[in-house]
């Protein structure tokens, strides 16, 4: 379902016009958005709305830190992209302050 309906949705649920609907279709489908997290897939997370973007990252956040390597990054085959990934969708969900950020 996401790969097909939702994600095609996805910039439509960001317009004021058509909150209501991407609302009902966040409620609705809701297992099928969790499968974004289930999946591994943070780099969709920005293109949702800020705050149903929050709802479905707020659970895994703390594992999401334990798995973070010394390095900064998270592991796997494509490391760079995956932590960017999460990052990214850390920033758009206001969780990790652009701000706040040591340089």
């Amino acid at each position: 379902m996401l790969r097909c309906t939702a994600a095609g949705l996805l910039p439509l649920m960001n317009s004021k016009r058509y909150q209501t609907v991407a609302d009902a279709l966040f409620a609705e489908n809701s297992q099928a958005f969790e499968a974004i997290v289930a999946h591994k897939s943070y780099d969709l997370l920005p293109a949702l709305p800020r705050r149903m973007a929050k709802a479905l990252l707020m659970p895994v956040v703390s594992s999401l830190a334990a798995r973070q390597q010394k390095n900064g990054l998270w592991r796997g085959k494509d490391s760079v992209k995956t932590s960017y990934g999460i990052l990214s969708a850390l920033v758009h969900t206001e969780l990790l302050s652009e701000a706040n950020l040591p340089y």
